[in-house]
């Protein structure tokens, strides 16, 4: 499982930032993302960082995306439920049927 670790940091004189933390494994190769702060119109950032202390691991899927936990299922209620319940003025059986036609053509 790929984690990320979250810290805020001060770059240095010529442009060198750099990261320390116990969880990092020597020799190991890692990505690392960099998100500059929002400026104002004469270059100054608009906000100060704040102090390099956060730290927040989130396991990441391959492709480096957070992984979120599953959605309960709610055992009764199906998708033509919640179409037959929004103010169209169709039924669910007509949007049904206008679904399967649509894919029909799609094939």
């Amino acid at each position: 499982m790929v984690q990320a670790i979250r810290k805020r940091v001060r770059v240095q004189p010529g442009g060198r930032v750099e990261i320390q933390d116990d969880a990092l494994p020597e020799g190991a190769d890692v990505e690392i993302l960099l998100f500059l702060p929002e400026t104002t119109g004469d270059g100054a950032p608009a906000s100060s960082p704040e102090t390099p202390t956060d730290r927040s691991p989130m396991p990441l899927d391959e492709d480096g995306l957070p992984i979120l936990a599953p959605v309960p299922e709610r055992s009764g209620y199906t998708l033509a439920d919640m179409i037959g319940a929004c103010p169209t003025g169709r039924t669910a059986e007509e949007i049904d049927r206008e679904l399967r036609e649509l894919r029909d053509e799609w094939d």
